[in-house]
């Protein structure tokens, strides 16, 4: 592992996306020969609901790309229509229990009294809380005794409220002299310098968990680093199924599996087999479709999610605990035995689904689940009502 020193360790926001826009208006032109003042018209049309797009996102999706139809652009959806459809499929109202999924370290510890398999949590960075008996590290110094004295090595750190990786840091273990911890992505830091980033950072909450070990096939294009399949669950009816599944692989450098991440793959599985149909690194006019893995020669397309049965079964199970939800995303490692439940997501973001596809979240097919998923919520909202009124 190369020796690079760094100050900062966690995985930062991402760069401001893409540029400015007459440069990637003018970069698309020369690519697809859409004149510019179409693309700023379809932008402009993009803004308005239910798409909710920014600019970047809308060469993000190359929706300038003249194949595909206006009513096709209309159906993909940014980050804040993500989220403004997300609220329709899991409403505040009947979805409470928002903060508690949100929260890494209950939530995890829930599925692990229910016998799920999910991830093991060594401490909790937690400055004014407790967490029963597991030990809470509380100041720069007691992150720094427990790294050196009491860490399980190797590692996964990350916030315990947090999403798209930002936080996050893979430690291998500690250096000789006991002075620098050697990271995930082949660098070092100052054991004292990650610990005062930490709680300078995220003085609500950190956790430290064991590394999920992941099954042979997996980690061969993974490595080390946890690459997870990203799960999106409905309930139209009764019990929960799958709306759409990915599979996140991170880059040999990175620390984690989020897709924004350089060098970060995005594939499409088959949601009944977990067979890779496609796999993507990039976004927008930098957008590379892989056939093989860039750094191992091994083939993508075709390969098969082992224990594909057992990995779906993990968040169909986990969403059936939380069934007044209608829809939940979920994140699994492939483990040696089958899935482990790393965290779900309440608002969960479609631009994955959307970028390893090329079709929008409000595709027809699409929208008719959703309708049912909406219509569900709505009687169960009745029923809930009623028995509130028999209460009282």
């Amino acid at each position: 592992m190369a020796d690079i020193s760094m100050d900062t360790a966690l995985v930062e926001k991402e760069s401001a996306k893409g540029g400015n826009v007459s440069g990637l208006v003018a970069q698309a032109a020369k690519q697809s020969g859409v004149s510019p003042f179409k693309m700023m018209r379809e932008i402009m049309m993009m803004k308005r609901a239910p798409c909710h797009m920014t600019e970047h996102e809308y060469f993000e999706f190359q929706l300038y790309d003249p194949s595909l139809s206006k009513e096709q652009k209309r159906a993909f959806v940014g980050m804040d229509g993500s989220f403004k459809l997300n609220l329709k499929l899991a409403p505040p109202r009947l979805t409470q229990m928002r903060g508690f999924l949100r929260d890494k370290v209950v939530f995890t510890g829930l599925l692990r009294q229910l016998g799920l398999a999910t991830t093991e949590t060594q401490a909790v960075v937690a400055v004014d809380r407790r967490m029963g008996t597991m030990p809470c590290l509380r100041s720069v110094e007691d992150i720094e005794r427990f790294l050196r004295d009491q860490a399980r090595y190797p590692l996964f750190g990350k916030p315990v409220r947090g999403s798209r990786a930002l936080g996050t840091v893979g430690i291998e273990g500690l250096d000789e002299a006991g002075q620098r911890l050697r990271l995930a992505n082949g660098k070092t830091v100052a054991l004292r310098a990650l610990a005062e980033e930490i709680i300078t950072d995220f003085p609500e909450g950190y956790m430290f968990q064991s590394r999920v070990v992941q099954h042979p096939d997996i980690a061969r294009f993974a490595g080390d680093s946890v690459g997870t399949v990203r799960l999106v669950t409905v309930i139209e009816e009764d019990t929960p199924r799958v709306l759409y599944a990915l599979w996140k692989i991170p880059a040999p450098t990175s620390m984690s599996d989020n897709y924004w991440q350089a060098g970060n793959m995005l594939c499409r599985l088959d949601a009944a087999t977990g067979e890779v149909q496609a796999c993507r690194t990039g976004k927008g006019l930098e957008t590379q479709w892989l056939d093989t893995h860039p750094a191992t020669g091994l083939p993508l397309k075709g390969f098969r999610i082992p224990n594909w049965d057992k990995v779906v079964a993990a968040a169909l199970d986990a969403h059936a605990i939380f069934p007044v939800n209608g829809m939940l995303g979920w994140d699994i490692a492939v483990g040696p035995e089958g899935g482990i439940v790393i965290e779900t997501n309440a608002n969960p973001g479609h631009e994955f689904y959307q970028l390893s596809t090329g079709r929008g979240i409000l595709s027809p097919d699409m929208q008719a689940v959703f309708d049912r998923v909406i219509a569900r919520n709505e009687r169960v909202t009745d029923e809930l009502n009623r028995l509130a009124r028999e209460k009282y």
